[in-house]
């Protein structure tokens, strides 16, 4: 155990992308030490990463440790939004909801956060809206939700979405 490290004063609050990955296209995830990965997913031949997307400031992460008799776990959501109701989003977001995740998580400051394993992989959901207000959106909010045993490890040398 140690003092708080020293912090910076500057922090953005937000996200500003994320990736994703069915847990069947990838081939290892390496090894947290002391809550950091620095290294990359490992792929099976012909896989990478998907690009997510997010209406401007509707990408959310949140992480929160709760305890019961039966012990400790982290629920885990990454929540976002795109708009219009569109045909092409229901497929997509059908298809998607039969799939299990690990998805790569960036934030406004820089720092990435890994979610999911191979053997516990993060479930999608969704909703479809359109409301009947002149500042309400049509759209699909959406959510990749876990709970776990481990916080999401943070990454180092891992290359971020720009």
């Amino acid at each position: 155990m140690n003092n708080f490290p020293e912090f910076e004063m500057e922090s953005m609050g937000g996200n500003s992308s994320f990736k994703f990955s069915p847990i069947e296209n990838i081939a290892s995830i390496p090894e947290a030490i002391n809550d950091v990965m620095t290294s990359d997913v490992v792929f099976k031949s012909g896989h990478t990463w998907f690009n997510g997307l997010a209406l401007q400031n509707s990408l959310d992460f949140s992480e929160e440790q709760k305890n019961s008799d039966a012990g400790e776990n982290y629920q885990t959501n990454i929540g976002g939004m795109v708009p219009k109701l569109t045909h092409e989003y229901l497929a997509q977001f059908n298809e998607m909801r039969r799939h299990r995740f690990v998805v790569q998580i960036t934030d406004n400051n820089g720092n990435a956060r890994l979610c999911g394993s191979l053997t516990a992989g993060m479930l999608f959901t969704f909703n479809q809206q359109s409301k009947n207000t002149p500042s309400g959106t049509s759209g699909f909010p959406y959510n990749f939700t876990l709970d776990h045993e481990d916080p999401s490890p943070f990454l180092e040398s891992v290359p971020v979405l720009s």
